[in-house]
């Protein structure tokens, strides 16, 4: 499995810090307070194996603080997309595109979110390598991948009505 299971406080801070609040302080975007039923929103898993990783779906119903998530990926063994009904702290409106350019200004050690296995897995970029890619590390898993840019997006945090990286 790939993904992070540190939060921000058990991370290497004297590395982090400098890449993500320069980031925070040039990117934030408008965003829905809440959850709403219909809304193309994120799933964050709390599964062991799969802490640290967002899947997109659709939330079908909210009531109080559980919501019926249907999966975009995941199949039933019929073939119908998977629901199941989650604690609605899991789920996030859908964040949105990376902005233009947003690479050329993340330096190591930065926060990002890699696309891998049907969802979005936090990892932290280590270094640039030849040919435009770049070495991640899923922290939590030991897990390092060397990956295209077009592979990667902001580590966007969701605070109800913003979205920040």
């Amino acid at each position: 499995s790939c993904g992070s299971a540190a939060t921000e406080g058990e991370e290497d801070d004297d590395e982090e810090e400098p890449a993500t609040s320069a980031a925070a302080a040039r990117s934030s975007q408008p965003a829905p307070k809440k959850v709403l039923p219909g809304m193309q929103v994120e799933y964050a898993s709390p599964l062991e194996g799969a802490r640290g990783s967002y899947y997109s779906g659709v939330a079908m119903h909210v009531d109080g603080k559980v919501a019926s998530f249907r999966h975009d990926e995941l199949r039933a063994e019929d073939g119908a997309q998977a629901q199941a009904a989650v604690q609605l702290k899991h789920l996030r409106p859908l964040p949105p595109p990376p902005p233009e350019g947003f690479l050329s200004s993340v330096k190591r050690g930065a926060r990002l979110e890699l696309r891998y296995l049907d969802g979005w897995w936090d990892v932290v970029l280590r270094k640039r390598l030849g040919g435009g890619k770049l070495r991640v590390e899923a922290v939590g898993y030991g897990a390092v991948h060397d990956v295209e840019p077009a592979q990667l997006r902001p580590a966007w945090k969701w605070t109800k009505g913003t979205w920040r990286w």
